[in-house]
């Protein structure tokens, strides 16, 4: 009635909108009756809510029908899809689906009612067969139909007045049956008439003439391969070769499966009418072969096999096993390797109750796509793995996310071949309930309860593992006790296929099988071992870094120290090489706020005009001292210089550093405490030019202002950086001066200071800028340099932890395990978490059930648990900073691609160590490109 065509209408319209569709097609073949005749109205309706909301409207009409015809109920459509075809009804005669002159006159008439404008027309792409006993005709897909050319023998023709293919199969015994429940059609149709690329080319010829909307296919997934380059305007020669990648022919029933007939090109020749165009002569030189599979094991009506994949599982498998064992009921477990090495107890369990055990790889991969040689080893690794923990083979194997019915491409069933090679038997299913997609109990026996076939036995698909089963623990007793009510009896695989337990599960013995035994048991500690590697460094790494930007945010600036304690003080600035940046460095020196103040230039042998251009600018200037001696090395260099020095502070700076004026005054201050020994300053990079500079720029600010923080709290700092630092004389000489023991002789210093008995403290107030490295090279010579040189300060200074002082209990400790030992195994963890990200995205993208998704996204939160830290310290450290946070957005990059750099360093290091082959003070090239800010 009107009412609820009103209400069907607004709830399409509603639809429509909620989900933004473009528009509305409505197909009403399925109406019959009153229903029928109140379809202009409906159509109507629904037109004009479509029209209003500025979204299309078509309707989908059958040719053989009296919709198309209807110009008063299509008034309000936009476009009306004529299927230009005929769907045989049951009883009908076998005939051609759409005869050439037929389709011709149906769309010449379409055009004239409808219009071109509003007019698509769906040209046929399936077939239906005929047999003598079974009259009412059935769909057949041009796959099936080549398949059963080639299995029953026939023969293909054009009718020549149709100009639609037909087939005639040599009549046999058995004519009718054999109907394959799992997919719905029929084995015995002896005509078969087909729509084809030959029909679909002649009837393209006669669309194109009408200027049309459109044009389209119908149905999908059954058509001629020829049908897309016949759409697209090949030419008949185009035609010619017919490959089946996209179709598998199945015979026979059972859930057991065997690859028959491997796939084929076939060769076709179609001749062209030269009067009109149309394709009139079609001659088959060799039928197309699709892959072929023959199913075998078919049981008795009420056998039924219960299987379950993904297992074996610590949680949910022993409630399975209960269930079973409660109610008498015999399975099949498909293993996977890997779980089976965490739950070797009960695989065994399996066997001692009875059930049957199966390959299901040892990693879960997708077979088609992996290689051979990783098939390979995911067969054998886990059949060995079997073998060691039960003393049985197997020789059933099922496919990870395989369908159950057996394969849909000759991609799917071409990797079948070498496993069967191999001596496994394919075991397919015909009941899957979705129990991976969080039905409950009821849901999941009612799901293989729709699923259950009524001839030929039953295998059922669950899953014991990868993910949480516990659904199907509570389903399994509900679905055995229904199914035993219905008349069913529960077996196992081997009694469908007749033979005994033993035939399926080979005992093994021998001294492979110890050996193997041993060598499983080693493997699983390992992962256990590198598993438990992981967990403990993201901990650890995770404790140190809060602990770090806690002690970080607890420091407090030091007070009562003002600007007023101004000693005479003495910079003194180490050269090698450096006539590019030289003058600029001792520029900034000079131009400080500090008013006495002295300047010492030490050249070490270097081969440049390093000392010529301090010479030619500074001789004259009494403050500035320049001494020269053959390279012996920054340490020597900066004592020689020490013997100059006459004051009581000394700071240091490298040649190629810029210090800002206020930057000496600020680093004397803490000197005022007679147990302060050496005062670290801030560095920044200063040609922030490219991506290199830019990480090396957010590396400095987050350590300086968050690690070096910290570290002063706990008096604990390991090194006052070369480019800016300033030392008390007393101090170094106690200390012994410098040393070239290491190649952080800054580094090596600071230690000595503070087991002399002073504290280290950091005033970033106290800023210069640096040129970093620009390139790779450069930036991997000077990392591998200072890392090899804090390992050496870290190795000579390994019984300052004796004297009860922080840096010898807390900083070189920290170094060890944080900056070496971690550093070192940090790939492995790294490994993990890309596996586990890569595992994730494929089965998400090819909409696989996630096996371990529950651990996985532990190991990922927790790996992510990290840069979520490296941002709040960034965010911290910018803070402390007083500078816009851009750099933060680096983040990402800095732990994919810069960390990386960094441990490489790290394993160059420790080679050089072991091996001894050192480095020495080298030489950066300096490109001259820092200026202070303000750009001096």
């Amino acid at each position: 009635d009107g009412d609820r065509r009103r209400r069907l209408v607004d709830a399409v319209l509603a639809h429509v909108a909620a989900n933004e569709l473009a528009g509305l097609c409505l197909d009403p073949r399925g109406l019959t009756g009153d229903d029928l005749a109140d379809l202009p109205a409906l159509l109507a309706g629904i037109g004009r809510g479509l029209a209003d909301a500025g979204r299309q409207s078509c309707v989908i009409a059958p040719a053989e029908g009296a919709l198309w015809r209807d110009a008063a109920a299509l008034g309000t459509v936009d476009l009306v899809v004529l299927l230009g075809f005929v769907e045989p009804w049951e009883e009908s005669p076998p005939a051609a689906l759409a005869p050439q002159p037929w389709f011709e006159a149906v769309v010449a008439e379409a055009v004239a009612r409808i219009g071109a404008d509003r007019l698509v027309v769906a040209m046929g792409s399936f077939g239906h067969g005929w047999t003598g006993s079974r009259p009412e005709a059935e769909p057949v897909g041009y796959g099936e139909a080549m398949h059963r050319m080639l299995g029953d023998g026939g023969r293909i023709g054009l009718d020549p007045e149709a100009l639609n293919s037909r087939i005639d199969l040599v009549p046999g015994p058995g004519a009718g049956e054999g109907e394959d429940e799992s997919t719905g059609e029929g084995a015995g149709g002896r005509t078969i008439w087909l729509l084809d690329a030959v029909s679909l080319y002649n009837q393209r010829r006669t669309l194109a003439r009408h200027g049309l909307a459109g044009m389209a296919v119908w149905p999908l997934g059954l058509e001629d391969p020829g049908v897309w380059p016949a759409l697209a305007g090949a030419s008949p020669a185009d035609l010619g070769t017919v490959r089946l990648p996209d179709f598998v022919g199945y015979d026979g029933d059972g859930p057991f499966m065997h690859v028959d007939r491997l796939d084929a090109p076939g060769q076709r020749r179609l001749t062209p009418d030269p009067s009109d165009g149309l394709i009139r002569g079609q001659d088959y030189a060799r039928i197309p072969a699709p892959v072929a599979i023959r199913r075998f094991g078919a049981g008795a009506d009420d056998m039924v096999v219960l299987t379950f994949d993904d297992g074996p599982d610590a949680t949910h498998t022993p409630g399975i096993l209960d269930a079973l064992a409660a109610r008498a009921v015999p399975a099949t477990f498909f293993l996977i390797g890997s779980n089976v090495m965490d739950t070797p107890a009960t695989v065994r369990r399996m066997i001692a109750e009875g059930h049957e055990i199966g390959s299901h790889t040892f990693l879960h991969p997708d077979i088609e796509v992996i290689s051979d040689l990783r098939r390979s080893l995911e067969l054998n690794a886990l059949q060995r793995l079997l073998i060691s923990v039960t003393g049985h083979s197997t020789t059933i194997f099922r496919t990870p996310y395989g369908r159950g019915p057996g394969p849909l491409t000759a991609a799917e069933a071409l990797a079948f071949v070498p496993i069967e090679a191999a001596g496994y038997t394919m075991v397919g299913s015909n009941a899957v309930p979705r129990d991976w997609e969080g039905l409950d109990p009821e849901a999941i026996v009612a799901s293989t309860l729709d699923q259950m076939k009524p001839r030929g036995g039953n295998v059922i698909v669950m899953h014991d593992g990868g993910g949480d089963r516990s659904a199907t623990v509570a389903a399994l007793p509900l679905l055995i006790d229904t199914l035993r009510a219905q008349g069913y009896r529960f077996v196992t695989l081997a009694s469908l296929l007749g033979v005994e337990r033993a035939a399926l599960m080979p005992a093994e013995a021998g001294a492979r099988v110890r050996l193997d035994a041993v060598s499983f048991t080693l493997i699983g500690a390992a992962g256990t071992v590198l598993r438990g590697f992981f967990w403990i460094a993201i901990t650890l790494g995770a404790l140190r870094a809060l602990t770090i930007l806690t002690l970080a945010l607890a420091r407090r600036r030091r007070r009562g120290e003002g600007g007023g304690y101004l000693p005479p003080a003495t910079v003194v600035i180490p050269a090698f090489n450096e006539e590019e940046v030289i003058l600029t460095s001792v520029a900034t020196a000079m131009n400080s706020d500090y008013p006495d103040l002295r300047v010492i230039v030490i050249d070490d042998g270097s081969r440049d005009h390093t000392y010529q251009r301090v010479a030619a600018a500074w001789a004259d200037d009494p403050r500035v001292t320049i001494l020269r001696q053959d390279n012996q090395g920054k340490a020597l260099a900066l004592d020689h210089a020490y013997g100059q020095v006459g004051t009581e502070i000394v700071v240091a700076i490298d040649a190629d550093t810029l210090i800002l004026p206020d930057a000496i005054r600020r680093l004397v201050q803490p000197f005022r405490d007679p147990a302060v020994g050496a005062v670290a300053g801030k560095v920044r990079v200063g040609n922030q030019t490219g991506l290199l500079t830019r990480l090396q720029a957010l590396e400095y600010i987050v350590a300086q202002n968050i690690e070096r923080r910290a570290a002063e709290v706990f008096h604990g700092i390991l090194v006052v950086p070369g480019a800016i630092g300033a030392w008390r004389v007393a101090a170094v000489r106690k200390a012994g001066l410098y040393t070239n023991e290491t190649q952080a002789e800054d580094a090596d210093l600071t230690v000595a200071v503070q087991r002399a008995g002073y504290r280290v403290v950091y005033e970033p107030a106290a800023v210069s800028v640096t040129e970093a490295p620009a390139t790779l090279g450069m930036f991997m010579r000077q990392r591998l340099r200072w890392t090899l040189g804090m390992m050496q300060t870290a190795w000579k200074h390994r019984r300052a932890a004796r004297e009860g002082r922080a840096v010898g209990l807390i900083a070189i400790p920290d170094l060890w395990l944080f900056g070496v030992v971690l550093a070192l195994l940090a790939p492995v963890a790294d490994l993990v978490f890309f596996g586990v990200l890569a595992d994730l995205l494929v089965d998400i993208a090819l909409g696989r059930p996630m096996l371990d998704a529950p651990m996985s996204a532990l190991i990922l939160a927790g790996y992510l648990l990290l840069p979520l830290i490296d941002v709040v310290a960034a965010l911290v450290a910018f803070g402390f900073e007083r500078k816009a946070p851009w750099l933060v957005l680096l983040i990402p990059v800095q732990r994919l691609v810069y960390r990386p750099l960094l441990y490489i360093t790290v394993y160059r290091a420790v080679w050089r160590a072991l091996t001894g082959t050192l480095a020495n003070w080298g030489r950066q090239v300096r490109l001259g490109t820092v200026r202070l800010p303000g750009g001096t």
